[in-house]
């Protein structure tokens, strides 16, 4: 097959990188237009440049008629090589520059990547041309243009050394900013941070900036103040950012994409959305400006909304809490409403109230409940590109509020409750047990489940739990009693699709905080767009090919923001500092996990196994409790409360020597046994 030789014979997509190559901007600059990491970005221009039978960028550029005198973008800047930006903490560590390519998109142009303009830019490994140059003429200054922000009450404030300042930290050095938004790459471990710098003293000693949060692309940065301002960052942009009041603005999101760069505000009266929505961009380097405006009805809930995937539309949800809620699908660069679902109906008298958004192949999943009515979740199927009265997927249907969709759409994994018993009150003792399910191909009903396995694991972590690749999802196993903490007797598994393999992860290094040192908290989150990555605790990542850990390092005692550890795409994870307290109950009580066709409905038998010797039976969940016989392996027993003990507490207990559950047999009669040596009958 012959090769187009012009570039009108190319494709829609290789016509959009050949646009972007011939222009005179760095590669880290295309790589954030086309939404991918740099080293892609390059592939992609290497395609073009061989379908087009020329050699390299430059002689692309050439073709195009484009000046190549000067140097080539592709050679410089060379973003966050020596972090040469003036007045910022001394001594960054140095990266080379494959190092640096490799980090991403975003990776690049972000924090080292937001004094771009700044850094002067390096030769391609080719001595400098000592050939004459001609000095500019000199010219006189333009007056700067009044910014238009459509009317927005926002602010101008200083650029870098400011307003904000950056830093990276090498692998492994201890980050003892105690606030800021940050991001760890994981070809190098480096994690480079962005914060706010405070005008004033603050007079509690500490800062005032708080959840800080990034979007899609990683190119703008916000956060709250106690002063009732909000503050954003373009880190394309070193000499401005922006504020504005938060009693009469919300930034509802920013982000780009390979087709859109938006930054989306909501009109606020008494604290409450309007529903007047104006959308800003930025060309790098540029101040805000205003690209589009768009109204809905108005909004109270706050909720995030969900980018398409090449960035240029946004779904909304309007409606407050007490209207109904209603889906609005927008395109940012013109802001038309490419269409509005129906609102959804109250029941019994209760409006429903927004969950979440869901990105899932060729569309998107809305979810929504009924709190009143014992937390109903109920969910609906949506399409980019179709009318969404036709593709709603049958209409709405009930949902876990722990159910996730693979990526294809094709298996919905829920965690379901075996037995809960609470003893009243949120810090009273609890028994839950749970169980996976999964459904298959929209069937209705479970197709098979996992028998101690928990997907709705700790501090507010809201990642899919599948693999990018839909192979398989990661849950909470049963993991060895460590011997210092028998009670954190929890590790991670990754479950393939129908259940049949359980592969394992083996637990990070040990962290010094007692926070993160407990298993039950470390908060799988799999990487979207890489099979083999998954987050830990919004600090740590694995690789599941290389079996490598890398842990930001946090001086803080207190733990990352409720920030998903990606964010801002691939490339890299973030977490944001300080914290907005953590979130999540007792653990759960888990068994070594166990496949079971159909939905998950034990009979609460257990084998004994493992011993060698026996299990003793006690008259107690504990050692110093005394022995009243010895349970042989393969004895079946069955679980009784002990009615002497609290409520939340009579079926199982947790404490400092592990799990113990309180069972019955025929043959050895009733007491407490250590669950370590217990598995499903």
């Amino acid at each position: 097959m012959a090769h187009p030789r012009t570039p009108d014979d190319l494709d829609e997509l290789d016509r959009r990188v050949y646009d972007l190559a011939v222009q005179s901007i760095p590669l880290a600059e295309i790589a954030v237009r086309m939404g991918v990491p740099v080293p892609q970005a390059d592939e992609r221009i290497q395609r073009v440049c061989a379908r087009l039978g020329v050699a390299d960028r430059a002689a692309l550029r050439a073709g195009a008629g484009t000046a190549v005198s000067q140097p080539d973008p592709d050679d410089g800047p060379v973003i966050g090589l020596d972090f040469a930006i003036p007045d910022v903490e001394p001594e960054p560590p140095k990266h080379s520059r494959r190092a640096v390519l490799a980090g991403g998109a975003t990776a690049l142009a972000l924090f080292g990547g937001a004094a771009a303009v700044a850094l002067s830019r390096r030769g391609g490994g080719s001595p400098a041309s000592t050939g004459p140059t001609e000095t500019p003429t000199p010219e006189s200054s333009p007056t700067p243009p009044v910014p238009d922000f459509g009317g927005l009450p926002i602010q101008v404030e200083g650029g870098l050394n400011q307003r904000f300042e950056t830093r990276t930290w090498a692998k492994g050095a201890p980050i003892d900013w105690e606030h800021g938004l940050f991001r760890m790459f994981p070809n190098t471990g480096d994690v480079q941070g962005l914060r706010f710098i405070e005008t004033e003293p603050p007079r509690s000693g500490q800062s005032g900036f708080v959840l800080y949060k990034t979007g899609p692309g990683g190119r703008f940065v916000w956060a709250m103040h106690g002063d009732g301002r909000a503050y954003l960052v373009d880190v394309l942009n070193t000499e401005r950012s922006w504020s504005w009041p938060i009693e009469d603005l919300r930034l509802v999101t920013a982000g780009t994409a390979s087709r859109g760069t938006g930054v989306v505000f909501e009109e606020l009266a008494s604290r409450q959305g309007t529903g007047r929505h104006r959308v800003l961009s930025a060309a790098p380097g540029q101040d805000l400006e205003l690209q589009s405006s768009f109204e809905l009805p108005p909004t109270g809930f706050g909720m995030p909304p969900l980018w398409s995937p090449d960035g240029s539309q946004l779904v909304l949800w309007s409606g407050t809490h007490e209207s109904d809620p209603q889906l609005h699908q927008i395109e940012l660069a013109t802001g038309r409403i490419v269409q509005s679902s129906h609102k959804i109906e109250p029941r019994d008298g209760v409006v429903a109230q927004p969950v979440r958004l869901d990105s899932l192949d060729g569309g998107f999943l809305a979810t929504w409940s009924y709190s009143a009515n014992g937390a109903a979740f109920e969910r609906q199927m949506f399409g980019w590109s179709s009318a969404w009265v036709q593709n709603g997927l049958d209409g709405p249907r009930p949902i876990n509020l722990t159910g996730r969709y693979s990526p294809d759409g094709q298996n919905l994994a829920s965690e379901v409750p075996l037995r809960e018993v609470n003893g009243g009150g949120a810090e009273a003792p609890r028994e839950y047990w749970p169980a996976v399910v999964v459904e298959s191909g929209g069937t209705g009903g479970a197709d098979w489940s996992v028998l101690s396995a928990s997907i709705g694991y700790g501090d507010r972590v809201t990642a899919n739990p599948w693999l990018a690749d839909s192979s398989g999802f990661v849950a909470m196993v049963r993991g060895p009693e460590p011997p210092d903490r028998p009670w954190d007797a929890f590790e991670y598994a990754v479950i393939s699709t129908d259940g049949r393999t359980i592969t394992r992860i083996p637990l990070p290094p040990v962290a010094e905080a007692e926070w993160f040192r407990a298993n039950s908290m470390r908060s799988p989150a799999p990487c979207p767009y890489d099979v083999d990555l998954i987050a830990f605790g919004r600090l740590q990542l694995y690789n599941r090919r290389t079996g490598e850990w890398l842990t930001a390092n946090i001086t803080s005692q207190a733990g990352p923001d409720h920030l998903d550890p990606w964010a801002a795409g691939p490339g890299q994870t973030v977490f944001a500092l300080p914290h907005g307290g953590h979130g999540g109950a007792s653990p759960p009580i888990l068994l070594t996990p166990k496949r079971v066709d159909g939905a998950a409905d034990p009979d609460f038998r257990f084998v004994v196994a493992r011993t060698g010797d026996g299990l003793n039976l006690r008259t107690g969940p504990a050692t110093t409790t005394q022995p009243i016989t010895v349970v042989p392996d393969g004895t079946i027993v069955e679980l009784e409360e002990d009615l002497k003990r609290p409520a939340g507490q009579r079926g199982a207990f947790v404490g400092t020597e592990g799990t113990w559950l309180s069972v019955r047999s025929p043959e050895y009669g009733w007491g407490w046994v250590s669950a370590a040596y217990l598995d499903w009958a």
